[in-house]
């Protein structure tokens, strides 16, 4: 029961990674079961940065660790405010990539890769 309570505690941590991962497979599946319409991808990958930028606010408030070692001050993975405030710029930047080509003719053009072009920007 102690390493479902770490688990829960080590996932308060990791959301934001861990809705960039969601949002990448939903991507990826859209793109593989959909072959002809690809217009919807950069508004499912918005929907993934949004959600993420959402995690990444509330993580300012956190400081600690995910899968702390026992009896020790570190962890594997540090949640802080420095560290969010860098996931909120790297956010930010994928937002303004995907909104810019959403609009460029050379991504329209690309039809065939557009799956590809949105996994590579996660």
């Amino acid at each position: 029961m102690e390493e479902l309570s770490i688990l829960s505690e080590a996932l308060k941590y990791l959301k934001p990674e861990i809705a960039i991962s969601v949002a990448l497979l939903v991507v990826v599946l859209f793109d593989l079961i959909f072959h002809n319409n690809k217009k919807i991808l950069p508004y499912i990958s918005m929907a993934g940065l949004v959600i993420a930028g959402y995690f990444v606010i509330n993580q300012f408030a956190l400081k600690g660790f995910a899968f702390p070692v026992t009896g020790q001050n570190y962890g594997m993975v540090t949640a802080d405010a420095y560290g969010a405030f860098f996931k909120l710029i790297v956010l930010i930047s994928s937002a303004f990539i995907i909104f810019f080509s959403m609009s460029s003719n050379e991504i329209k053009e690309s039809f065939d890769r557009l799956g590809e072009y949105y996994t590579l920007i996660f």
